[in-house]
């Protein structure tokens, strides 16, 4: 899947002078988001074709030729890329992948768009994302182009960790139950890692990327595979650029035959939410009214603000058990690219109100690390 955003007109000008001075190779360019000024490094590729003209005869109007796109967080246009299907036609939309997406803070941007009218914000939690925002579409998410001739230098050292994930115990799994089933754990990730490295990757401090691991055994007897088979997001890992090598350029090239990896430790991060992952077919909670409270009162938070940065948000959804908090705790948290700590309240009982006081205070410690 791809995610798209709005450029100004003048930039068409940019991109068609870009991918002719780059002819034999990818062009470079500079994409900044212009809201936060976050720019990061990219290979540009043309995804028309020479039956472009034929395509842009078929769509005689852009409402046309947008109405087959999905919008992620009912901002940003995207579509699913294949090299035969056909291609939408939009001249004042860019595209780019879920992770350069993720790491520019579109994202973010984008719940800044619809934070500005809770209707909207609440529309991105209803069955169907094939429309936009209404209204909205000059405030959308506006990002600027820049050629880049300069080719970034190999990274000598590249220095990554996990991130954390509370939810699913990821590193704790890990470790498995013997050194041979840890050792043959830590060997699937070196290699997948390996692999991910064999081409050029533009990173920068910060950036989060994932590789996917087939953990299944292909047992159809293994209840634990064939239960986490259905579930994408177990497949992934999720790490996070902690420093690269030198130190004096922003942006550098790892490629694996160049660049020394360092794995260890652990961060606390953000995840892409999950409809930059192709996952926001996920069924809709049935308590609706409940999603769109809490995605309400959580999205300002998320986004960085002056007020945001100086108040935390407490909420307490109460009700009988087995309604369905949990569920939309965990939907939320999916769409918003946040992490879950559960606790039980069995977990907070003690013989006193005092242990259970520390117990509690502990509990929202822990959570901050993530």
């Amino acid at each position: 899947m791809v995610v798209g955003w709005e450029w100004a007109a003048d930039m068409e000008e940019v991109v068609r002078n870009t991918l002719e001075s780059h002819q034999g190779e990818p062009p470079r360019v500079l994409i900044k988001n212009v809201d936060t000024q976050v720019g990061r490094l990219a290979k540009a590729l043309a995804l028309d074709h020479p039956g472009l003209d034929a395509i842009q005869r078929k769509y005689s109007t852009l409402e046309n030729a947008s109405s087959s796109v999905r919008y992620v967080m009912r901002v940003l246009p995207s579509f699913e890329y294949t090299a035969n299907g056909n291609l939408p036609f939009d001249p004042e939309v860019a595209y780019t992948t879920p992770l350069l997406a993720f790491n520019l803070g579109l994202h973010v941007s984008s719940l800044k768009v619809l934070c500005g009218d809770q209707e909207s914000l609440k529309s991105m939690f209803e069955v169907g994302e094939t429309a936009t925002v209404e209204g909205k579409r000059s405030a959308s998410v506006n990002a600027d182009l820049v050629s880049w001739t300069k080719v970034p230098r190999y990274a000598s050292h590249l220095r990554i960790s996990f991130i954390k994930m509370p939810e699913c115990g990821m590193l704790e799994s890990l470790k498995g139950n013997s050194k041979i089933e840890a050792d043959d754990r830590q060997n699937m990730i070196d290699s997948a890692l390996n692999d991910y490295f064999k081409l050029d990757r533009y990173l920068a401090r910060g950036d989060v990327f994932y590789v996917h691991i087939d953990w299944s055994c292909n047992s159809e007897m293994c209840t634990v595979c064939c239960k986490n088979s259905r579930n994408l997001s177990n497949n992934l890992i999720y790490f996070k650029v902690v420093a690269l090598e030198p130190l004096d350029e922003p942006t550098l090239r790892v490629n694996r035959d160049h660049t020394a990896l360092i794995l260890g430790g652990s961060v606390a991060s953000a995840i892409p939410p999950a409809s930059f992952l192709g996952a926001s077919n996920e069924c809709m909670p049935l308590q609706s009214d409940s999603v769109k409270n809490l995605a309400s009162v959580l999205a300002p938070a998320i986004c960085p603000s002056v007020l945001s940065s100086k108040f935390r948000v407490s909420i307490l959804l109460h009700g009988p058990a087995g309604c369905g908090k949990r569920t939309v705790v965990r939907y939320i948290a999916g769409r918003f690219g946040m992490h879950v700590v559960e606790y039980s309240c069995h977990d907070l009982t003690a013989s006193s109100e005092r242990k259970a006081a520390a117990a509690l205070t502990n509990a929202f410690k822990t959570a901050f690390r993530y």
